[in-house]
């Protein structure tokens, strides 16, 4: 009985262990991504389309209104009086925030989904990374000289501090998106139950 390699067999053949993960039996991100979702609680699930529905209804709303807005036409040679315009119909309040808070929520669990789902890969990639760098400075096969780091640092903290003081400002005026941003993310890395 000759042993066959994953490399060697193929895929299709029903013979073929499923077992074995192969580059090419594995799944992909967008099938990784759907099945995840649809083993998440039903509250996450119930959120998520209520947010989708929120999202899109908000912006239905917005192209509606982009659409049917009245456009600034050029003035005759000689007005002796004009009556103005009517003013656009109103928006209904809630189609703004709606649109905002949706998108916010998904956005928020797609970013946290890709986080959850690529933080190890990214975690390794890295400590490989500065493991390396560290070993390579340690036999004084790479001199590793940090001083121009250490420059670019502290005036890399300056402006950290101030686009800090930017973001929070930024938030604090976007309450409603931020606060549905971070359920969306909360949702997106907690992992599903099985």
């Amino acid at each position: 009985m000759r042993i066959r390699f994953a490399c060697e067999t193929n895929v299709s053949d029903p013979n073929y262990p499923t077992s074995i993960k192969t580059a090419a039996g594995a799944r992909s991100v967008p099938r990784r991504f759907v099945r995840d979702l649809w083993m998440r609680p039903r509250w996450h699930r119930v959120v998520l389309v209520l947010a989708a529905l929120a999202a899109g209804l908000g912006w239905a709303h917005w192209s509606y209104q982009a659409a049917t807005a009245t456009s600034a036409t050029t003035a005759p040679a000689v007005t002796v009086r004009s009556v103005p315009p009517p003013p656009p119909p109103s928006s209904p309040f809630f189609a703004p925030l709606a649109r905002r808070v949706g998108g916010s929520i998904l956005l928020g669990f797609v970013i946290g989904w890709m986080f959850r789902t690529f933080v190890r890969l990214m975690a390794a990639i890295t400590a490989l990374a500065v493991g390396s760098l560290a070993l390579l400075s340690h036999f004084h096969i790479m001199n590793v000289d940090l001083t121009a780091a250490e420059n670019k640092t502290s005036h890399a903290s300056v402006w950290v501090t101030d686009q800090a003081g930017r973001l929070r400002d930024a938030a604090l005026a976007h309450v409603h998106s931020t606060i549905g941003g971070a359920v969306g993310l909360f949702m997106g890395v907690r992992r599903p139950r099985i």
